[in-house]
């Protein structure tokens, strides 16, 4: 398996495992991000024949933009230690990965939605900060989780590739 196609399968497991913590936190009573918000303030800055025709789509616009983002922090192991992440994945560059993720979630993201720096137009900001945090250590894990995986996967895969079978 190559390299950008370990990539994208390790962001898209990670951003899953932080929508199945979304889940299971929803089964507790406990909200979490909101990919409507998300996908409305994105299309609001779409050119105005764009919006009319996905203003409907908002929730779709934002689950889109949630996987998207979560691929490209997956390219941040790859930067970092090249080929040799996928190779042999360790978690503490995983959890690296998840920080950065936060980082740029409390410090640029939120703020471009209008929640303020690290959420502090709420009152509840610890809480907040403390849920967001969560869900990006989920991802780390998640991420770390399937780049052990997809090692083991070009294993298993390579003797299919060369037994006759289309793999």
């Amino acid at each position: 398996m190559k390299l950008i196609q370990k990539t994208i399968l390790t962001g898209i497991a990670g951003t899953l495992a932080t929508d199945v913590w979304t889940l299971v936190l929803k089964m507790f009573g406990v909200h979490s991000h909101g990919l409507l918000l998300v996908g409305q303030w994105i299309v609001s800055h779409l050119n105005p024949a764009l919006q009319s025709r996905l203003m409907d789509k908002a929730l779709f616009v934002g689950w889109t933009a949630h996987y998207c983002l979560g691929i490209l922090f997956a390219v941040l192991p790859n930067l970092v230690y090249g080929k040799k992440w996928l190779q042999k994945p360790t978690l503490l560059m995983a959890l690296m990965t998840g920080l950065i993720s936060f980082l740029i979630s409390v410090f640029i993201i939120q703020p471009i939605l209008n929640f303020g720096i690290a959420f502090s137009r709420y009152t509840s900001q610890p809480v907040i900060l403390l849920k967001v945090g969560l869900f990006h250590l989920v991802y780390s894990i998640g991420l770390w989780a399937a780049a052990k995986m997809t090692r083991n996967l070009g294993r298993i895969l390579l003797p299919l590739k060369y037994s006759g079978h289309d793999a």
